[in-house]
C-alpha cells in the first residue's frame, strides 16, 4: 500500500466512522475497488492492522470532541470506589456515575460477540459483495428513525442494553455502528444530542482494546519502516477528517436530518453489487 492509498483510505475512514454509513463497509469496498482497478496490497502486514489504526485515529477525534464529558464521567466513576459503603446514595446523587454504569452496560454485548465470533466477523471483511448488500440494510435502519417518538425520555439501563445489542450487531461490516446505535436510541425516545454522545463515548474502550491487541500482533510479525509510514499517515489523516465529520454529524442530528444518509447507503450498496 502506498502513502497516497493510505491517505485515501484514511479519508474514507475519517468521513465514514461517524457518519452513519459504515466505515468498515466502506473500507472493504474501497479496497475491493482498489484491487479491481490495479491498486497495491498492504504487504507484510495484515490489512486489519491498518483498519484498526485508522479507527484509532477517529478514537482520538472523539476524545478531542468529548474530552470534558469523558473527564467528568471518569472522575465520577472512580470517586464511586471511595463511596462503597454508601454507593447507592452516591449513585442517586451523582448522575454521571449512573451514566458511567450505563456506558459499561452498553459495551458488554459487543465485547461478548466480538470475542465469540471474532474469526467469523473477520471473514466478512474479505466478502465485498456481502458487505454491499448489508449496506442496503443500514439504509433501512436509518429510514426507521423517521418514526422515532416525538416525546423524549431519559436513558435507562433497559435502553442501554438495547443500544448495546445494536452496537454488537454493527460488528458486521456494512452495518453502521453510529447508525445502528443512534437509530436505536432515537427510536427509544432518547434526545438527539444524548444519543450521539452516548453512542460515541460508549465505543471508545472497545476501539482502544482492539487497537492494542492488533498492534501487539503486528509487532510480533515485525513492521518495516515503509509500513510504519503508512500506519502513521493513516492515523493522522483519519484523526483530522474524523473530527470535522463528527462536528458535521452532530449538527445534522440537531436539525433532524439523520435519516437522509439512508439514500446514500442504499445507493452505494446497490451500485457496488452490480460493479463487484
Amino acid at each position: 500500500m502506498t502513502i497516497l492509498e493510505a491517505i485515501f483510505l484514511a479519508i474514507i475512514q475519517g468521513l465514514t466512522e461517524f457518519l452513519p454509513v459504515s466505515s468498515s463497509g466502506h473500507l472493504v469496498l474501497a479496497k475491493a475497488y482498489m484491487t479491481l482497478f490495479g491498486g497495491t496490497e498492504l504487504s507484510g502486514l495484515n490489512d486489519l492492522a491498518f483498519d484498526v489504526i485508522v479507527h484509532f485515529g477517529t478514537f482520538l477525534a472523539v476524545f478531542a470532541m468529548f474530552w470534558k464529558d469523558i473527564k467528568e464521567i471518569l472522575t465520577a466513576f472512580f470517586l464511586g470506589f471511595t463511596h462503597l459503603k454508601d454507593l447507592k446514595s452516591y449513585s442517586d446523587e451523582e448522575p454521571l456515575f449512573q451514566y458511567a454504569l450505563l456506558l459499561i452496560i452498553g459495551m458488554i454485548p459487543a465485547g461478548i460477540v466480538g470475542i465469540l465470533y471474532k474469526d467469523d466477523l473477520e471473514h466478512l471483511f474479505s466478502q465485498p459483495k456481502i458487505v454491499a448488500g448489508i449496506l442496503i440494510l443500514t439504509g433501512i435502519i436509518l429510514i426507521s428513525t423517521r418514526f422515532a417518538p416525538k416525546i423524549k425520555m431519559q436513558l435507562t439501563w433497559q435502553k442501554a442494553i438495547v443500544i448495546g445489542l445494536a452496537q454488537a450487531f454493527a460488528l458486521i461490516p456494512g452495518i453502521s455502528r453510529s447508525g445502528s446505535t443512534i437509530s436505536a436510541a432515537l427510536l427509544l425516545g432518547v434526545p438527539q444530542k444524548d444519543a450521539a454522545r452516548y453512542s460515541f463515548i460508549m465505543v471508545l474502550p472497545l476501539i482502544l482494546g482492539a487497537t492494542l491487541l492488533t498492534l501487539f500482533d503486528a509487532l510480533e510479525q515485525g513492521i518495516s519502516i515503509d509500513q510504519t509510514y503508512v500506519l502513521v499517515t493513516g492515523l493522522i489523516v483519519s484523526f483530522f477528517i474524523g473530527y470535522v465529520s463528527l462536528k458535521w454529524l452532530i449538527s445534522l442530528l440537531n436539525n433532524g436530518k439523520f435519516y437522509l444518509f439512508s439514500f446514500y447507503t442504499i445507493f452505494v450498496g446497490v451500485v457496488s453489487l452490480f460493479i463487484l
